[in-house]
Order: C-alpha cells, then structure tokens, then sequence
C-alpha cells in the first residue's frame, strides 16, 4: 500500500508544479476552508495551539485565526510542489522582501542542501 501513496504523493506534486501559483493558492484556500469546516486533526491540532497562543484573543478572534491558520497552511502544501520543480530562477522572481534574497542566494549556491 506504501508505494501506492508514495506514487500518488509523486504525481500530485508533479501536477502541482505544472499550475500557476494563483491556482494552487486558490486550491489550498478551498482545502483550507474545508479543513476548517468540518471536523479533522489538523483542526483540533490547530485549535488547540491557538488557544494555548493566544489566550487573550476572543473566541470569535481565535476563529478567524483558526480559518486563516488551515488556508494559510494548506496553500503552503500546494506551493511544495512548484517549489521543488520549478527553476531556481523563477522561484527567487516570486520574493517579494529582497532583504532576505542575498542570504537565500548564497544558502542556494552553496550546494550544501
């Protein structure tokens, strides 16, 4: 059964590297509002460290953190695939905060993993 999710895992993060960034933005936006939606682990997981966090926040504020949190983090799985395949080049043109492109140019060049 491994090979099988591994396999799977390969081809959805090959097909991931083949749309633009708007897309897989929009795609982890839906999981998101679906992981946040109904009940799953990276929800309770998720609620919970919020509350641990930020205590202070209103349940209504911890809830929209919450949502935010599982789209923010499924858009961040549906960049995994981009990030790996695409050239170094086009994925250094998508940094918007220059002041850490030098460090990340230099860590690239390395060849240091």
């Amino acid at each position: 059964m491994k090979p099988i999710r591994s396999t799977v895992a390969v081809l959805l993060v090959k097909f991931c590297g083949l749309l633009p960034l708007s897309v897989l933005h929009r795609m982890g936006e839906m999981l998101g509002y679906l992981l946040f939606k109904f009940d799953n682990k990276a929800r309770k997981v998720t609620k919970i460290n919020l509350e641990l966090c930020f205590p202070k926040l209103s349940p209504v504020e911890r809830e929209q953190l919450l949502k935010q949190s599982l789209q923010e983090s499924a858009k961040a799985v549906f960049e995994a695939g981009p990030m790996w395949l695409w050239k170094t080049e086009k994925v250094l043109s998508l940094i918007h905060n220059q002041q850490c492109l030098e460090p990340l140019k230099e860590a690239i060049n390395s060849d240091q993993g």
